[in-house]
């Protein structure tokens, strides 16, 4: 299901929030993953997170090579250089 994506600093509360790690991939998890494909898929974003649809929970989904890329519990682990932002995806 399509989602309304929370903006900043209008839902400041909720972005700003820490999200909770995934345990079990169950119907709920399974769920929110659909409705951030669903709302990605209708947006002009390259990617989207749990907290962007107000669920604080450690899932986000990437949109590269037109594939949605999935990610439970990402962590970084290495990162340098700066920062870029790139239109369209």
């Amino acid at each position: 299901m399509i989602k309304e994506i929370l903006i900043y600093p209008k839902n400041k509360d909720i972005l700003t929030h820490k999200s909770e790690e995934v345990g079990d991939i169950n119907d709920e998890i399974k769920n929110i993953i659909q409705d951030l494909k669903d709302t990605l898929n209708n947006s002009t974003g390259c990617g989207i997170s749990a907290i962007q649809i107000g669920i604080p929970k450690r899932i986000c989904i990437i949109k590269y090579n037109n594939e949605n890329i999935v990610m439970i519990n990402p962590k970084i682990t290495n990162a340098r250089g700066e920062v870029y932002f790139r239109e369209g995806c």
